[in-house]
């Protein structure tokens, strides 16, 4: 049975708009349809994005489907007036991607069901379901998944894209991984289940093919892992500049052995130490986070003991030696869907390194330029598994590093979007890959083939061919 979703449900039935100089016939489907010619269509359209920065992008219509049927419905439409379908999921995606120009948007937001296996190693997850609806639900059932970290970060564009995902080291990689395979509109309108057993190159480009993946998923079906007993962290705070050597005290851990169940994470942020308007090396922190999942309560307090006796971590400025929390309650249950999230103006941009020592140095130094107090780097530390054959997403360096950018009003979000790419051509050359959910569309030729291997880009593109031989789907943004 095809999982639908109850929510907008009335039937529309309204003229949309021209598309250029064509007039359109009418759609009905169980939904809403929104056009250019609708009174609240900017309203619609800006609402999408949940940040405040808001692409100069206007799709001809937005479609936001009750159910699979109703979506086969709209391709159906889309493909026949030759409108290209953009997806949107919950729109977490900061640069907004989903947005374009003319043709159709389809807005999966009324898909948010969770449904848990019987045994609960496996569930069925919906599209716009935020990382904390899966963890709450699985949690529940003594269950976890690598959500993302964010708690209102929907699963769709996050699972498409690869997602670096909690405690992903140690539960499969990349979240995509863990994709047992779901259930999918084609370009042809026909509702497909697919997994490696059934179309396998599709449940291939499905773990990581990002927004170029040709079709829309109606609802994954994912693994899930067992729920850790205790969650907890330690925290070490250093000058930015001192970053290489916190990077390398972790490294050195993880070499001995004293890392095992943990995820090893490093924040450059503003200092909480000094006042919100301060400037310089000393207005700049480096956060040294270790996520311990223990098995006991003892054994976290032993791993914690002898993290906190190490030499490097006695010469923080700052420690905090044990955090304890959970997945519901510490890191889900401060959001809501009523509470409005465009607080700032927002850009991002990344690379994966396996040069750490050679790109540290060059981080540390352009993150003392970043201005203001919000914008941050978040880096993630791991030791890749071999790559998974079935999966287009790969696990590309030891060093994730995610550069953020954030203003309080429109004209320091563009500063800080000039020093965000600024600092992102200074590590271009340490760059072995990157990571399409968070690459710069909008720069100058944005390097979109670097987030997949030479091959996988190139069979990425047979797939798109073989299931979407008339280019219904729109293509990666910046391609």
């Amino acid at each position: 049975m095809i999982a639908g979703a109850s929510g907008l449900g009335a039937l529309s039935l309204l003229p949309l708009s021209a598309c250029g100089s064509r007039t359109l016939p009418p759609l009905a489907l169980d939904g809403r349809v929104i056009t250019t010619e609708a009174q609240d269509y900017e309203a619609w359209r800006s609402g999408l994005v949940w940040q405040s920065r808001k692409p100069v992008r206007y799709p001809a219509m937005i479609v936001r489907p009750n159910s699979a049927e109703a979506v086969q419905q709209a391709v159906n439409y889309a493909r026949a007036n030759k409108l290209k379908i953009s997806v949107k999921s919950s729109g977490h995606n900061l640069w907004g991607n989903y947005l374009r120009d003319e043709g159709m948007l389809i807005d999966m937001w009324n898909f948010r069901k969770v449904e848990i296996d019987e045994g609960g190693e496996s569930a069925w997850i919906e599209p716009s379901v935020w990382s904390r609806d899966i963890m709450v639900a699985l949690g529940k059932q003594g269950r976890a998944f690598p959500a993302s970290h964010c708690a209102s970060v929907g699963m769709g564009g996050f699972l498409l894209g690869g997602g670096v995902g909690l405690n992903w080291e140690n539960w499969g990689g990349l979240s995509s991984h863990s994709i047992i395979g779901a259930e999918v509109v084609t370009a042809d309108g026909k509702l497909l289940r697919i997994d490696d057993a059934n179309n396998p190159d599709l449940a291939w480009a499905l773990r990581g093919a990002g927004n170029g993946f040709p079709g829309i998923v109606t609802r994954f079906h994912v693994k899930t892992y067992p729920a850790p007993p205790i969650v907890t962290s330690a925290t070490y705070i250093f000058p930015a500049l001192r970053t290489g050597e916190a990077i390398a005290w972790l490294e050195d851990m993880k070499a001995r052995g004293m890392l095992v169940n943990c995820e090893p994470l490093i924040i450059l942020a503003h200092s909480p130490m000094a006042p919100p308007d301060a400037t310089g090396p000393d207005a700049k922190a480096c956060v040294a986070r270790i996520n311990l999942f223990a098995s006991s309560d003892a054994a976290a307090e032993k791993q914690l003991a002898a993290i906190a006796n190490e030499p490097v971590a006695a010469t923080a400025l700052m420690k905090i030696p044990r955090q304890d929390w959970s997945f519901e309650k510490s890191y889900f249950e401060t959001l809501s869907y009523k509470v409005p999230l465009n607080y700032g103006f927002f850009g991002v941009d990344n690379i994966w390194t396996n040069r750490i020592a050679e790109a540290l140095p060059v981080l540390a130094k352009q993150f003392l330029d970043s201005p203001g107090p919000g914008s941050h780097v978040v880096m993630s530390l791991i030791d890749p598994a071999p790559h998974p054959a079935n999966a287009a997403a790969r696990i590309q360096g030891r060093l994730y590093i995610g550069i953020y950018s954030i203003g309080d009003t429109a004209e320091k979000g563009e500063v800080a979007i000039g020093w965000l790419r600024k600092t992102s051509d200074a590590l271009a050359p340490f760059a072995s890959g990157r990571y399409i959910n968070e690459i710069d569309v909008e720069r100058d030729e944005p390097p979109i083939a670097s987030c997949f291997a030479p091959d996988d880009w190139r069979r990425l593109q047979a797939v798109r061919s073989k299931y979407d031989m008339e280019g219904v789907f729109q293509t990666c943004l910046g391609t």
